[in-house]
C-alpha cells in the first residue's frame, strides 16, 4: 500500500489528519503505528480541536519530516538546522497552495470546525471536499523530495 493510500485509509478510519499523515509517512520504523496514531492525536484539527493552530495534516506532515531529518544525537548538530529550513519549506509550499497552514483557513469554502468534520463519518469524499490540508498532502502534491 503506498503511503498516500495508508493515509486514506487510516482517515476513513476515523484518525484525524495529523494521525493520518504522520502514521502514514513517519520514516524507518522507529516508531510503530500505534505509537505513531497517539503521538500525534492531539495535533489533530488546528492542535486540540481548537481550529487555531496549524493544520492538522501539517502538523503530521512537520513530524514526519523531523524523524526523518531531524536532530537524534548530539553529533548531528546541524541536523536541526536543516530540519527547520524544510520545515519552512514545507509550510511556505503549503500556504501558497491552500492560502494558510492553519486549520481553518484552509478551505474558506467551508465554514465548520475541521474535527466536526472528520467526526461526520470520514470518508475520501470528506478528505477531497472538507480536509484540504489532508487532501494536498496525501495526493502527494506536496513535500515530495522530503517526505519521500
Amino acid at each position: 500500500m503506498s503511503k498516500k493510500e495508508k493515509a486514506v485509509k487510516l482517515f476513513e478510519l476515523r484518525f484525524n489528519c495529523s494521525q493520518a499523515i504522520f502514521a502514514a509517512y513517519c520514516q524507518g520504523g522507529e516508531l510503530d503505528e500505534v505509537t505513531a496514531l497517539k503521538l500525534s492525536t492531539v495535533f489533530g484539527a488546528g492542535v486540540a480541536c481548537a481550529g487555531q493552530g496549524p493544520c492538522g495534516a501539517v502538523a503530521g506532515a512537520l513530524m514526519a519530516l523531523s524523524m526523518k531529518h531531524g536532530r537524534g544525537d548530539l553529533e548531528s548538530v546541524d541536523a536541526k538546522t536543516e530540519t527547520y529550513e524544510i520545515g519552512r519549506q514545507f509550510m511556505a509550499e503549503f500556504k501558497a497552495r491552500n492560502g494558510s497552514f492553519l486549520c481553518l483557513r484552509t478551505d474558506s469554502r467551508h465554514e465548520y470546525r475541521h474535527c466536526q468534520g472528520a467526526q461526520e463519518g470520514a470518508s475520501s469524499r470528506v478528505i477531497r471536499d472538507k480536509m484540504p490540508g489532508c487532501r494536498k498532502i496525501s495526493s502527494g502534491h506536496l513535500g515530495r523530495n522530503a517526505l519521500t
